[in-house]
């Protein structure tokens, strides 16, 4: 997606084959968009793509387009995120001009004013949460092809530096939002409410109803934490202390989420709130090691070993490959190298009855996590905490 696409949301539908389905619009820009989509579609599909009017709800004409790629996200595996190439010229009874225009327009009188970023390498869109309702909550989202970025063994980034004319961000610091009001943290937008989205479409992946009467009889608990750090928590300015802290906000938000879902039977929980506490952990551990917190960030891991132990023998498809091949980075990590055979040989075997399509996200997962793992076991002093310098690479 080029910078001047547009970051918010809209609604619309999708027909692919003999599918017509409503979608989630994201990245609209003059030639192409994200969609947002809850059943499979293959690369270089074309389809028709009918934007809908955000105000009056009718259908604009429809654009003839190709599915150009289709990937996952860690924090939404139910959903396949496409990005749409439109065939067609667009023009102005297909709705994009119309869209991008409504969305740049100036606020109503009623509204508080439009959220700006201070560093070109950002773009924020407004949210309201979901909880408590509190509104023009600035939703930060890293520009593309803005930052340039280093990865751990673990696939988590940090930012080293920013690119030609733009402003470094170490957005490690920013990319949980919270609200200002009730503490709800997450990094996930779809967590947040936006102004523009269809919520029959667009449901959080939680049930508010289940938790909004705890939530909101330890809000005390939550100010208490935030009071000493108030100045500039809220904005793109975070402190690394602030930072720390937002990541706590969020394991507290997913925790909150994750107990409400407790009667279940095990078998059948919804381990997604869990599996975003690993990724919080893990991007807190990254940012304490490049802060020399060495030992605070080496508990942090040990306690990621313990939450993916937990919840492995219940994980399936994609998520099960990419705990999997934590574990065994993990287990590398700590010199537990009988852990990380067993994962490598559930890698290795996950496939065995050959029932995955060489083109499915799954597919292409495995055989990227299992070369990883197998070829830093070979090399296995190289991945020791004794050896490794922070979280980096060896190379």
């Amino acid at each position: 997606m080029t910078d001047d696409s547009n970051d918010n949301l809209f609604t619309a539908e999708l027909a692919v084959g003999t599918s017509t389905k409503k979608v989630v619009i994201s990245e609209l820009s003059m030639t192409s968009c994200v969609a947002r989509l809850t059943f499979r579609v293959k690369p270089f599909q074309r389809g028709m793509l009918r934007l809908i009017d955000d105000k009056t709800d009718k259908p604009f004409k429809p654009i003839k387009t190709t599915i150009e790629s289709v990937s996952q996200k860690k924090s939404d595996p139910e959903a396949y995120y496409t990005v749409i190439k439109f065939n067609d010229m667009v023009k102005a009874n297909h709705g994009v001009v119309q869209l991008l225009k409504s969305d740049n327009s100036s606020a109503d009188d009623n509204e508080q004013p439009v959220v700006r970023a201070n560093k070109n390498s950002l773009r924020v869109s407004p949210v309201s949460c979901r909880m408590c309702a509190q509104q023009h909550i600035p939703f930060w989202a890293l520009q593309s092809r803005s930052m340039l970025t280093k990865s751990n063994i673990f696939e988590v980034p940090s930012y080293v530096e920013a690119l030609p004319r733009k402003d470094f961000c170490d957005f490690n610091l920013i990319r949980i939002i919270v609200c200002p009001s009730c503490y709800f943290a997450s990094n996930d937008i779809q967590d947040f409410k936006k102004a523009s989205t269809d919520d029959e479409l667009v449901k959080p992946p939680f049930k508010k109803e289940r938790i909004i009467e705890h939530w909101n009889a330890n809000i005390e608990e939550r100010r208490s934490l935030v009071e000493p750090h108030l100045n500039g928590f809220f904005s793109e300015e975070r402190s690394l202390e602030q930072g720390l802290l937002s990541y706590d906000l969020a394991i507290i938000t997913s925790n909150e989420i994750f107990r409400a879902d407790e009667d279940k039977d095990p078998k059948r929980r919804n381990y997604n709130p869990i599996r975003k506490i690993v990724y919080y952990l893990l991007i807190k551990a990254e940012v304490l090691m490049i802060n020399d917190r060495v030992e605070e960030a080496q508990k942090l891991l040990e306690m990621v070993l313990n939450r993916l132990e937990e919840i492995f023998p219940f994980l399936n498809n994609e998520p099960s490959i990419r705990a999997g091949f934590l574990m065994g980075m993990l287990g590398l990590y700590f010199e537990e190298y009988r852990k990380v055979a067993q994962n490598l040989t559930f890698l290795k075997g996950y496939n065995q009855d050959e029932h995955l399509r060489k083109s499915s996200d799954e597919y292409k997962t495995l055989t990227t996590t299992t070369k990883k793992l197998d070829e830093a076991f070979q090399n296995r002093d190289e991945y020791s905490k004794a050896n490794l310098t922070r979280l980096q690479k060896p190379f």
